[in-house]
């Protein structure tokens, strides 16, 4: 089992955070790259497979950003304008929706206490949503708070939530969120 070095995840992030912005498609040979960084490929496979999952949880990459592994290279296809499609079932967009009315409205922009044993639906609504769409949340100091994603959303679904009707499709920053009218 490979143990997690500080000193190689610099290493690496500093490369990536060189490399990743500058050209819309790239690729990586996983020997060449072992070689440059002076890291054995086990552990750079390791390194980037932590900093994909990493991503699931940042914007900052996230809604840019295909990766894609084939043998020994890692491609990633990365773009400022790529849109990424998000499926949403009609009542995770109802749930997100009362949960941006009571965050903007009740709670006056203060965050959800989530990690306490309270029974509370509209809580039970946000770990839902939390443990499926990470990127729409963001945890601090044991509260939970509406990522940018997952605010404008919100607003948006609220806008449609007025004149009482459900869009097939959002478009809300980097993201298309299509809405599945069919509950299963």
């Amino acid at each position: 089992m490979l143990e997690f070095s500080f000193e190689n995840w610099n290493k690496f992030m500093d490369f990536i955070q060189k490399k990743l912005p500058i050209r819309e498609d790239m690729f990586f040979n996983l020997n060449d790259l072992s070689q440059k960084l002076d890291l054995s490929r086990s552990e750079l496979i390791f390194l980037f497979t932590v900093f994909i999952y990493a991503c699931e949880y940042s914007n900052e990459y996230l809604n840019k950003m295909d990766i894609k592994i084939s043998n020994n290279t890692i491609f990633f296809t990365y773009s400022k304008n790529h849109i990424k499609k998000i499926s949403l079932s009609i009542r995770d967009y109802k749930d997100l929706s009362d949960i941006i009315y009571l965050f903007k409205n009740i709670q006056k922009g203060k965050g959800f206490e989530i990690d306490s044993n309270l029974n509370i639906p509209v809580i039970t609504k946000i770990q839902g949503l939390y443990r499926q769409y990470p990127f729409m949340f963001k945890k601090l100091n044991g509260y939970i708070f509406p990522s940018e994603i997952g605010y404008k959303l919100g607003i948006v679904a609220l806008s449609f939530k007025r004149v009482n009707q459900i869009p097939k499709t959002l478009d809300v920053l980097n993201y298309r969120f299509e809405i599945k009218k069919k509950e299963f």
